[in-house]
């Protein structure tokens, strides 16, 4: 029987830095996995001298819901472990659960560590479910990022989430639970074959008798991660060195140097601006971002964005019509306005317009999504502040760049 060792345990938060991480946290259902993993953590806190306290939230999904929250405190806090039980306020939707359910507890969990500076959280994923996210993502035509599935380190908002368990099998980790004599709860959702990743998780041992087993994918996810993480650093390297982007809230690529990269590089450009431009909420697909690029340079809009092809290159700016409408600026309290932080010496209005004079070589459709500040109540125009000059002494603007993680 192969069971998980403290020494072993050791090992897997070695590549973890966490010198600077003096309160830990951890996601904890009453599953195998996360309960094995909690019970690790806390020792290896306390051997560390790390602050450390368990999370469980309670979605609230089923009836049973509270009682094994509670059940899972009177276990942890029996071995003088810290335990915190998150509850789910929100209305639960009719469909959709999976999605719902995962963003709720990711919000509830964060939330909670940044109210209390904790910058580490740690979650119980394993093989299994790293092979489970990797099928899933096969299925919907993913592509290099999508693969690479779940990384043992990344970032929700502020907050640092670790995998120590991503390489574990599932049955090491049960296996590890009965050698020290301690019984786990069984969510019975994991057996609702409603759920997609359900249906992916039965299919799992029929693939280990062929050769897939979730160790295996697991091998290659990691590869796939390292291929990515490569094409990310091209593709940034390309958007420093060649992209400008603007305060006002727009981007110019040099086409002539763009046509230049492979085009794997070219859907990555064109994804990050379309992040970092119009900001959407809802994910834009990969096959609308490979279509648009065998296009460029054109004119056409997706992700909130519209490209407009110039003779000094390809703009990107955020659709008018999606900008935020017009907002009253306090004087001297920095404001969010659409993408932007507005600080004014007075009271002022702000809304997407084109400049009373116009720029040459930036397309008007680009300029019609600048940020217009007007000083006065009665908005007359040609008290409109000049806004290209980033240093004017009553107002500042500063475009809030979002990217991905």
């Amino acid at each position: 029987m192969t069971v998980l060792t403290a020494t072993q345990f050791d090992d897997l938060m070695k590549p973890f830095d966490l010198l600077k991480s003096s309160r830990l946290a951890v996601g904890v259902s009453g599953g195998a996995d996360s309960l094995c993993l909690t019970l690790f953590l806390a020792d290896w806190a306390k051997k560390n001298g790390k602050e450390f306290v368990a999370l469980t939230v309670n979605h609230k999904l089923r009836a049973i819901a509270d009682t094994e929250a509670q059940s899972v405190h009177d276990f942890l806090s029996k071995r003088g472990i810290d335990h915190v039980i998150l509850t789910n306020t929100q209305s639960i939707p009719a469909t959709g659960l999976e999605a719902y359910a995962r963003r709720v507890r990711y919000d509830l969990l964060t939330a909670y560590c940044r109210q209390n500076q904790i910058n580490t959280l740690f979650l119980a994923h394993h093989a299994g479910d790293q092979a489970e996210t990797f099928l899933l993502r096969l299925s919907k035509k993913s592509g290099l990022t999508g693969l690479k599935a779940m990384t043992p380190e990344t970032r929700y908002g502020t907050v640092r989430i670790c995998r120590p368990f991503l390489k574990l099998s599932k049955n090491m980790i049960t296996q590890t639970l009965i050698s020290k004599g301690i019984s786990w709860v069984e969510d019975e959702m994991n057996q609702d074959v409603h759920y997609e990743r359900v249906r992916w998780r039965r299919f799992l041992p029929t693939l280990n008798q062929v050769g897939l087993s979730p160790e295996t994918i697991c091998w290659v996810t990691e590869r796939l991660a390292r291929a990515d993480s490569a094409l990310k650093i091209y593709a940034d390297s390309f958007i420093q060195k060649q992209v400008w982007i603007d305060f006002r809230g727009f981007a110019r690529i040099p086409m002539p140097a763009f046509q230049t990269c492979p085009q794997e590089i070219q859907i990555r450009i064109i994804s990050d601006m379309i992040q970092m431009i119009g900001q959407s909420l809802k994910p834009v697909s990969l096959k609308s971002i490979e279509t648009l690029v065998s296009r460029l340079p054109c004119s056409a809009t997706l992700g909130e964005c519209v490209f407009v092809p110039h003779r000094t290159g390809l703009y990107i700016a955020k659709e008018v019509h999606r900008q935020e409408k017009g907002k009253w600026i306090a004087p001297h309290i920095p404001t969010r306005w659409d993408r932007f932080i507005i600080t004014a010496e007075k009271r002022c209005f702000v809304r997407a317009e084109c400049p009373i004079d116009k720029i040459e070589n930036i397309p008007t459709l680009v300029q019609k999504t600048f940020p217009a500040v007007f000083m006065q109540k009665e908005l007359e125009k040609e008290i409109q502040i000049d806004y290209k000059e980033k240093n004017d002494p009553l107002i500042r603007i500063q475009f809030i760049k979002q990217t991905k993680g």
